[in-house]
């Protein structure tokens, strides 16, 4: 079987059905640090950990509620919501329930990535869901939100064709 992959542009959104983008909600002193993938349908959530015992907030939220699938993942920069004990899987519920009755989700993850021991600032988030179009298809402002000490964003898209067809990872 023959087949071709060639790397191209439009990180997650060239998939159909699946949108993303990001939003300034405050926590950094410019740029984006909030950003959301959605999907028109499930995603298998997977798990990578490392050899680290310790688990945050966002992990323990997908753990404790055994998330399995997905049709949206929000993300926030500069404030990781690791050590924040019951309270900040408690930000996680409330933060969630929120987006929920802004767009229909089925098992919203959340995910977090900065400064370790201090709580979400719940008010900027909402804040900075209020300000999302759910329908837009721009993976690089989602990129530069989940960014932290990074020196640029990462994204990667794929075109593979073959016997079996053709289609974009």
């Amino acid at each position: 079987m023959k087949f071709r992959i060639v790397s191209i542009d439009g990180g997650v959104c060239v998939v159909d059905g699946v949108y993303a983008s990001g939003v300034y909600a405050g926590f950094k002193q410019d740029g984006m640090d909030l950003g959301f993938i959605r999907s028109d349908y499930l995603m298998k959530v997977a798990y990578l950990f490392t050899t680290n015992r310790f688990k945050a907030a966002p992990l323990k939220y997908v753990l404790n509620n055994d998330i399995k699938t997905t049709n949206f993942i929000l993300a926030n920069s500069k404030n990781a919501n690791a050590l924040t004990g019951k309270e900040g899987v408690k930000d996680i519920e409330e933060i969630l329930s929120f987006l929920s009755t802004k767009i229909e989700v089925k098992n919203p993850i959340m995910s977090s990535t900065g400064v370790i021991g201090v709580r979400l600032d719940k008010e900027k988030i909402k804040k900075g869901i209020e300000k999302f179009n759910f329908n837009e298809k721009n993976s690089t402002k989602f990129a530069k939100a989940i960014m932290t000490t990074d020196k640029f964003e990462k994204e990667v898209a794929f075109e593979v064709e073959g016997d079996f067809g053709k289609f974009k990872i």
